[in-house]
């Protein structure tokens, strides 16, 4: 990969890097993630999520650029290796041909001009974005909608603020808002917990299906505009 120098964004939340506990629900298996965004100097961005335990080893990927807050994604990666069947993910967006390509089937999908879709990763960073918007401007929205680009298909994501919680952290305790997606069409539910204090950083985030099983992440170490967060 591409050496990246890091800088400060001129827009949007500032460079960082979280190092969480990963559990598997339902199995004994817990990992270690790490989400970091690099802001390089040519104005790319870079946001990379990975999780590695003794079983099993994902990464996620997405390049992108940050137009008037929107972040619009360049290329996308996923790797999943260990534990159940492998799976990888490559996907190329063209914003002057509206399309995204599929590296690895050799397949493309039309996009609509002038959209604003997200991949699967990227969404989460928008929403950080989003809501740093707001809290700049003294305003906060019912709820965010974003189209993401999933397996050949374009799916709406939505948000809903549903509380302010106070976390314990590794960190110590600290203020965050709770944001479910409210949308889904399964029986998967998703959380976040994101700090306003730290530019809505996530804090905590937990998928489950109807089966109580699923994957959990809670913060222990942070670093925020190139400084470490020692405490909360």
């Amino acid at each position: 990969m591409i050496p990246v120098t890091l800088a400060q964004p001129a827009e949007g939340p500032k460079g960082f890097k979280v190092t969480y506990k990963a559990d598997y629900m339902g199995l004994p298996i817990s990992a270690k993630g790490i989400r970091q965004l690099e802001v390089a100097a040519s104005g790319q961005y870079l946001l990379k999520s990975s999780a590695t335990s003794l079983f099993a080893d994902v990464e996620e990927i997405s390049a992108f650029q940050l137009q008037n807050g929107t972040a619009r994604p360049e290329a996308y990666r996923y790797q999943r290796t260990g534990l159940g069947k492998n799976k990888k993910v490559q996907l190329r967006f063209d914003w002057l041909a509206n399309t995204v390509t599929d590296l690895l089937n050799n397949t493309q999908f039309p996009l609509e001009p002038g959209s604003t879709t997200s991949d699967k990763l990227l969404y989460q960073f928008q929403l950080q974005a989003d809501l740093l918007r707001a809290a700049r401007q003294q305003t906060l929205p019912e709820g965010f909608e974003y189209t993401v680009f999933d397996e050949g298909r374009l799916k709406q994501y939505q948000f809903q603020i549903v509380g302010k919680e106070m976390l314990s952290t590794k960190l110590g305790q600290i203020k965050t808002w709770k944001i479910k997606r409210s949308n889904s069409a399964t029986d998967r539910s998703t959380t976040l917990w994101m700090a306003p204090e730290y530019e809505f950083m996530l804090v905590r985030f937990e998928q489950t299906g109807k089966d109580n099983k699923g994957f959990s992440l809670m913060i222990e170490e942070a670093q925020l505009g190139g400084e470490t967060i020692f405490e909360f």
